[in-house]
């Protein structure tokens, strides 16, 4: 199958999930465009009331690449002693359709009219060179002032990432913890192939946050996915806390966090390393570390980055107050882990 047509089928089973998920149709029209690139892009950009997607047949072969560097190492997608799946297609397949929900998100979230322009993934001249060909409006996203837009613009993909990766994640079940692992890997490779493509053009990643920050924010949500349906639950009651009955049993609980919490780490680190992104294995730091600071930042006691350890949770904390300006804004909530 071409890269063409697996983009093609990618955006068909994100619209899938999509409809799967809310139970309606996706309203606004997407429209695909496949430039023969090799370099890894993406932009997208208003159309008229709907999406216009142009993906380069290269975020196809990279993530090929990738994934088949990947399964070289023994330790990527193992659950009770086993391997989930080897499968380099299904893994790029879906690693595409988070891609695709992501941009989705982009345009569902009003981000084009926030900033006056469409959006890249991955600073390629390119891409960059895609995107100027359309003018750029006054837009809400000025008023934060000209020093603070590239931070703004990280916010955007933060939310982006978060409202995507609801999406694909879906709800907490303990029959499904190889689809939690196999979609959040999924995912990883998405942000680590962004990251090291950002870096390789010059851009420095100033418009996207690092690729460790995505990562803590997505493991941030893995971490407390098990609690959501008793949460759900106690807001169906009226109750202003979470029934002991209703969450899953501290055995369930400890076997969540070792079969698909902690292991979705490594699974980042080994993908990192396959990708040979040199930054995000440095800035994942140690898992200990690691999942110290989700705790610290769920909690809400992190008052500065000098109360966190590792450069993700420095980061998203650093761009939270800037985030609740900007949804307050546009009339949203917050970033939440």
């Amino acid at each position: 199958m071409s890269a063409a047509a697996r983009l093609d089928d990618a955006l068909d089973r994100a619209l899938r999930h999509v409809v799967d998920v809310m139970e309606e149709p996706y309203a606004p029209e997407v429209r695909l465009s496949v430039d023969d690139d090799e370099a890894f892009w993406a932009v997208a950009e208003p159309d008229g009331d709907g999406l216009h997607l142009t993906i380069s047949t290269g975020v196809v072969s990279g993530l090929d690449d990738l994934w088949s560097a990947a399964f070289q190492d023994d330790g990527l997608l193992v659950i009770d002693g086993r391997r989930i799946t080897d499968d380099i297609a299904f893994m790029t397949q879906v690693s595409l359709v988070f891609l695709l929900l992501h941009e989705m998100a982009h345009s569902d979230l009003d981000h084009f009219g926030f900033t006056g322009g469409g959006i890249t993934e991955a600073g390629t001249s390119r891409a960059r060179g895609l995107l100027s060909r359309t003018p750029q409006a006054a837009a809400p996203v000025d008023e934060l002032g000209h020093g603070n837009r590239s931070a703004a613009e990280r916010c955007l993909e933060l939310q982006a990432d978060h409202e995507a990766i609801e999406f694909l994640l879906e709800g907490y079940s303990n029959e499904q913890w190889d689809v939690l692992r196999v979609r959040s890997a999924a995912v990883m490779a998405v942000m680590v192939l962004i990251e090291r493509e950002d870096e390789a053009s010059g851009s420095d990643g100033a418009t996207h946050p690092s690729a460790a920050t995505r990562i803590f924010q997505l493991l941030g949500h893995l971490a407390s996915l098990w609690s959501v349906p008793a949460q759900t639950k106690a807001q169906e009651l009226g109750l202003s806390e979470v029934r002991e009955e209703d969450l899953p049993s501290d055995a369930e609980s400890e076997a969540y966090q070792s079969e698909v919490i902690i292991p979705a780490f490594a699974d980042a680190a080994a993908l990192a390393r396959a990708a040979k992104a040199d930054s995000v294995a440095r800035e994942l730091g140690d898992p200990a570390d690691f999942f110290a600071d989700i705790g610290t930042v769920q909690e809400g006691t992190a008052e500065t980055e000098a109360d966190l350890r590792t450069a993700g949770a420095k980061e998203l904390l650093a761009l939270m107050p800037l985030n609740a300006a900007i949804m307050a804004m546009m009339g949203e909530r917050g970033l939440s882990l």
